[in-house]
């Protein structure tokens, strides 16, 4: 529930913020840890381990539905701000290969 709550937040000030003409910038609401941990991750694993338990109705395609959306959606959270930055700084820091192409 809480996940849904911050996806939920965040749509709203995405889909808000170009219509406030007023409004300078969009200041993100959770960190990049939180939108890792509570969304992008879950979010994630819903999808690549589908096939252990493959969804048999239609309340279960659903949730594959949502969870498939929030990961699509997230990309566009991560490129708010400075999150994008944050992304790329971690990745580098952390993951050995991050951008080098053999």
């Amino acid at each position: 529930m809480r996940i849904m709550g911050l996806f939920s937040l965040a749509m709203v000030l995405i889909l808000t913020g170009p219509t406030l003409a007023q409004a300078p910038s969009v200041e993100p609401v959770g960190t990049m840890s939180q939108l890792m941990v509570d969304i992008i991750l879950p979010t994630s694993d819903d999808i690549f381990y589908i096939g252990r338990t493959p969804p048999s109705n239609n309340a279960e395609w659903g949730a594959i539905q949502r969870s498939a959306l929030m990961l699509a959606e997230s990309g566009n959270l991560l490129m708010v701000g400075q999150l994008n930055t944050a992304c790329v700084t971690c990745h580098q820091d952390y993951r050995p290969n991050y951008r080098r192409r053999q």
